[in-house]
């Protein structure tokens, strides 16, 4: 529990960093602190960066069950042939090429009928350009006519999510895959769930079920990277094993997900 707490404070700090903060080092002559901290960040965003699989690129290519797949200046868009009310806004997690997300995300929409927007996040880290996030994000929800916004990302990408929940008046659900449990600051009429992996090594902080607002899924058999086409990951240390595999994990994440999703405003349509 101890490394946990430890763990969990290092990666709320690379969340709290901010280019606004390297402004602020730069200003003061930069501390040695400072430039530690900056030098880890460079470091990792250089040596950790982690590429999605030719499998992620061929979903984008050949489509998903008739969901019309889109490459667009802020990301991909996943449109099924008929839209409901509500639209996704799927944050990727820190590091990760968003076209990793492509499978999860092209099976969410097509089983939800709701149109998902992956965000493109620069440098890979939605933490150090929150500005640039919400502006994609605003541009992508411009594409439709989705009156109900759920937020959701994997990972560090869930932080991302949260952020932008607690600022849309349209936001109805948060969804975390991975991601550390945290509704501070997320409005009472946001709905949350939490996918989360048995075999998760990375983030093993749990959300409390309460029955209404707060629900948790399990992935049998899944780890921290599965909910993508990417890996193996070893930062901030070293993932679980998957017992089941990719494929298995996605379809139990997005189905969960999905069904989740649609139940928001009682079938969705």
């Amino acid at each position: 529990m101890y490394a946990d707490s430890i763990l969990r404070s290092v990666t709320q700090g690379l969340m709290a960093f901010s280019f606004a903060s390297v402004a602020w080092y730069v200003a003061a002559g930069i501390s040695s602190l400072g430039a530690l901290y900056l030098l880890f960040v460079v470091l990792v965003v250089i040596f950790q960066r982690q590429p999605a699989f030719e499998s992620a690129r061929e979903v984008v290519k050949k489509g998903y069950k008739g969901v019309a797949i889109s490459e667009t200046a802020w990301g991909l868009s996943f449109v099924p042939p008929k839209e409901s009310k509500i639209g996704i806004v799927y944050f990727p997690g820190a590091l990760v090429d968003h076209v990793a997300y492509a499978p999860l995300c092209a099976r969410i929409a097509a089983r939800a009928k709701a149109p998902v927007f992956l965000i493109s996040v620069p440098l890979r880290l939605a933490t150090l350009s929150p500005r640039s996030c919400a502006s994609r994000a605003r541009d992508a929800k411009r594409t439709t006519n989705a009156a109900h916004w759920i937020y959701a990302g994997h990972s560090l990408g869930g932080s991302a999510a949260k952020a932008a929940a607690s600022k849309d008046d349209q936001a109805v659900g948060l969804l975390l895959h991975a991601s550390y449990c945290d509704a501070r600051d997320v409005p009472d009429r946001v709905r949350i769930l939490q996918v989360v992996a048995e075999a998760d090594k990375i983030v093993t902080d749990v959300c409390e079920p309460d029955g209404t607002r707060v629900a948790v899924s399990t992935v049998k058999g899944g780890n921290h990277a599965g909910f993508a086409h990417y890996g193996p990951q070893t930062f901030p240390r070293r993932d679980g094993e998957r017992t089941t595999t990719l494929d298995a994990q996605i379809r139990q994440a997005a189905d969960a997900s999905a069904e989740w999703a649609t139940n928001l405003l009682g079938g969705g349509d």
